[in-house]
């Protein structure tokens, strides 16, 4: 069912402009935007999600069509983009967070959760995802958002507050990294990856 919705007050709403995020060791880009947890919020946390454009099908003289994407080869447009229960799960960080805390986030896709907790001060964030561009999305935004160092590829645990790493949760032969508190927001598309999430956690 749905609520109905009223505002009493006119609400501002934050124009973010478009960028690009690169990947390591490619000349491939793609165009992102901020996505704010508020949008009338211009203190608010915030990711990159992947601005995307339809796939374009072109056909040879055969009649065999082939499809384009504005994502790279190897990408999941489902890491790319903001969804609900990421929303959702900032916002609990955002009641429930302790700052002595390590938080971890599986799956992170954008990362808003791991953004989220960075903002809120917690003592170490790991934002996990076994999509490259993803990860790349979320370093980006910790590192315009002064959470991580540009040039800091190493885990330097002693200095740095935010690290992204590729992890594959449906392999038994990661090691899960250390944390106080797991994030598990929008991953259980297959069921692979919901029986490692279980493995591992």
């Amino acid at each position: 069912y749905f609520l109905p919705l009223r505002c009493s007050a006119p609400t501002t709403m934050i124009i973010y402009p478009k960028t690009q995020v690169t990947l390591p060791g490619s000349t491939t880009s793609v165009h992102v935007v901020p996505v704010p947890l508020r949008r009338s919020d211009p203190l608010s946390p915030w990711c990159y999600s992947a601005s995307l454009s339809p796939p374009i099908v072109d056909g040879d003289d055969d009649g065999n069509l082939q499809a384009s994407s504005s994502l790279p080869p190897g990408a999941n447009f489902l890491a790319t983009q903001v969804w609900p229960s990421s929303r959702t799960a900032s916002f609990i960080l955002e009641s429930q967070l302790d700052p002595s805390w390590q938080v971890c986030e599986l799956g992170c896709g954008p990362g808003l959760p791991s953004l989220t907790a960075a903002k809120l001060g917690a003592k170490r964030v790991i934002a996990t995802d076994v999509d490259e561009l993803a990860v790349e999305m979320v370093r980006a935004a910790a590192i315009k958002q002064g959470f991580m160092k540009e040039n800091n590829d190493e885990l330097d645990l002693d200095n740095q507050q935010f690290f992204t790493q590729i992890f594959d949760l449906t392999s038994k032969e990661n090691e899960l990294p250390e944390a106080d508190l797991y994030v598990l927001s929008d991953l259980f598309e297959s069921s692979a990856v919901a029986e490692g999430a279980a493995w591992h956690v």
